[in-house]
């Protein structure tokens, strides 16, 4: 399987790291690699704050603890968490229900060597859907591909990392402990370390479960059973 691939295929979610150190250069390597993602117009609006401070991982990871509360609170019900299309019927009760050990996972992330708090400068993001009656999408589309390329990059260099979103629901208490400035958009939170253990086969749907040829109800897209 070439390098590449063998990336791609087997870049999993690392939420629980050692204790070896992540270095200066690893990390900086790694966004080196990652700011060859594409985005609109080529402007590269992406802005990061790299954190080794253990108060400020906490303080970073704490401040997403009550979005997470009210996420959970909803898989609990069924739903799926924040989507925008189907309301949801959760209430405060359900929230401060919801268990500490649930979010467990959650804080422990703080126990990264590194955790890059990722951003977006929306002076240099064309937000096309703005007008659309629904959440917008597209300003993703000139962050999220750095964001997954810094997980890339760390895995191929045998370490890992998750990208979360929890703290952007807090979005004002990051920016105001980290200092970003107003036109700066909290995009992501990715912890970054080298994995307690490694998964080497990920499961996800196949391709003719989500792709059509023509039209919606066209013909599936297939491809050969890959190993």
């Amino acid at each position: 399987m070439p390098e590449f691939e063998r990336v791609v295929r087997t870049a999993f979610a690392g939420r629980e790291f050692t204790d070896r150190p992540v270095t200066d250069a690893d990390v900086g390597e790694i966004l080196d690699i990652a700011r060859f993602a594409s985005s609109g117009g080529n402007q590269q609006g992406w802005r990061v704050v790299a954190i080794r401070s253990a108060e400020t991982k906490a303080a970073v990871i704490d401040a997403g603890l009550d979005v997470m509360r009210r996420y959970v609170a909803q898989q609990k019900l069924g739903e799926r968490g924040f989507n925008t299309v189907e309301p949801s019927s959760v209430t405060d009760a359900d929230i401060a229900a919801v268990n500490p050990e649930s979010l467990q996972w959650y804080r422990n992330l703080a126990r990264a060597p590194v955790i890059l708090v990722i951003g977006v400068d929306l002076r240099l993001v064309a937000s096309i859907d703005v007008g659309l009656d629904r959440v917008g999408v597209v300003s993703g589309a000139s962050i999220y591909p750095f964001a997954h390329n810094v997980i890339l990059a760390a895995h191929a260099r045998g370490m890992a990392g998750v990208l979360t979103t929890f703290a952007v629901g807090a979005e004002g208490t990051i920016k105001e402990l980290l200092g970003l400035p107003s036109s700066v958009a909290l995009a992501a939170v990715v912890p970054l370390g080298y994995p307690t253990r490694a998964l080497t086969k990920l499961t996800r749907k196949p391709v003719e479960d989500f792709a059509r040829w023509e039209h919606w109800g066209g013909a599936p897209v297939r491809t050969v059973e890959q190993p």
